[in-house]
């Protein structure tokens, strides 16, 4: 029988090839591998139409365009990432400008406190007028005053701040000198202060008066008491401060308790004392107790103190603070001791020197147990852990299952 030719279609590169057929026989039969291979090899694309060889070629086309996809959306997400940091950096920028501005403007205490004020130094008066204060960011010299990046505008913003401080120094100050009459308007006018001044100028103005953040947080409290207004207005305030402060304080107590009002205001006077309102109030005022025993010394004499102050009850404080200034405390004391007696061999000095350090412990005690309560309620074990594992290394003790508590 004569052979013929039969046309394929290639699955890859989609064109037809022949090949020579003879009758009866099948390619797949009667012909040894190498030639099947060979007989169904396409020319055109040089691929084994078994798709033997282009599933292994398409495969690798996959892995290649999925790597390039992959390349192109890293690409994509970097160039998204940097768009936004770009933004949030210009947005970083401009807030670093206005804090800039903000500190380059602020009003300097040895400015205010160096500032030659107008008032006559033998005037005797009180000035009770309302401070002048200039709000700034609504002045309608100052262009922009929300962009604080304006060098331009930055003298005129920082002489307004420094104005407005000055001001309120100035008579503050003055009445502080006056005497103790004033002390009532001093109390309203850190009152007016502390709500007028603002970005941290009442900070400054603190720092610049001749007083503790302590102290003028108690006459902002006697400036907020209507008890002690009436009586300012009856000319009936006591002259003392801390006095000022009790009542203040009971009517934080009392509430709305008219009859304690009324019994305050018909028997207080400018004489009143601090001993005169507690025996009114039926305030019991306990005795204090000396905590500090010297075992060592017989006669001690005090020639140096260290003393903390904050506005909480005493048995907040972290005990943690105070057990490192002890530590710090006698280590500095036995090293000075060591030194004394190195340096007095030089002039032979027969009196020996005994030092004696000593804590309120009691203190400590009750600061570590303010702070277990706190952990308590905040049921963080972890900080609770810390702490405890500071405050023993400190004192030196075990923990022990009490501590643990």
């Amino acid at each position: 029988m004569k052979p013929f030719e039969v046309v394929f279609d290639c699955k890859k590169c989609k064109k037809e090839f022949t090949r020579t057929e003879y009758p009866n026989t099948a390619p797949d039969c009667n012909l040894t591998q190498k030639e099947e291979q060979r007989f169904w090899w396409c020319d055109q694309c040089k691929t084994d139409t078994t798709m033997k060889e282009f599933a292994l070629s398409e495969k690798r086309e996959a892995s290649i365009t999925k790597k390039k996809r992959k390349k192109e959306n890293m690409k994509k997400t970097r160039a998204e990432e940097l768009e936004v940091f770009y933004k949030s950096d210009a947005l970083a920028k401009t807030e670093e400008d206005r804090e800039k501005a903000i500190i380059i403007t602020s009003p300097k205490v040895e400015t205010i406190v160096n500032k030659v004020n107008g008032i006559s130094p033998v005037e005797e008066r009180l000035i009770s007028k309302d401070v002048e204060v200039t709000e700034w960011w609504k002045d309608p010299n100052i262009n922009d005053p929300m962009d604080m990046s304006d060098t331009k505008e930055h003298k005129k913003i920082a002489m307004l701040r420094e104005r407005n401080v000055y001001n309120f120094y100035k008579q503050i100050n003055h009445n502080l000198i006056i005497g103790a009459k004033s002390l009532y308007l001093v109390c309203r006018d850190l009152q007016r202060a502390k709500l007028k001044l603002k970005l941290g100028d009442f900070q400054v103005l603190s720092d610049a008066l001749p007083m503790s953040d302590s102290t003028i947080s108690k006459y902002i409290s006697i400036a907020d008491s209507k008890l002690c207004a009436e009586l300012y207005v009856k000319n009936k305030l006591p002259e003392g401060w801390t006095t000022m402060y009790a009542i203040a304080q009971q009517e934080d107590k009392d509430g709305g308790n008219n009859t304690m009002k009324e019994k305050i205001l018909k028997n207080v006077t400018v004489n009143t004392t601090m001993s005169d309102f507690n025996k009114l109030i039926n305030k019991v005022v306990k005795s204090v107790v000396n905590i500090f025993n010297f075992k060592n010394l017989n006669t001690p004499k005090s020639f140096l103190k260290i003393a903390i102050e904050n506005d909480k009850e005493k048995g907040s404080i972290d005990p943690n603070a105070l057990l490192i200034i002890k530590n710090k405390v006698e280590k500095a004391v036995e090293d000075a001791m060591s030194d004394y007696e190195t340096q007095s061999n030089n002039y032979n000095l027969d009196k020996a020197v005994d030092v004696e350090v000593i804590v309120d412990e009691a203190l400590i005690h009750k600061s570590k147990e303010s702070v277990m309560r706190y952990f308590k309620g905040l049921k963080n074990e972890l900080f609770k852990g810390h702490f405890l594992d500071t405050y023993n290394t400190l004192s030196g003790s075990e923990l022990t299952v009490d501590t643990k508590k």
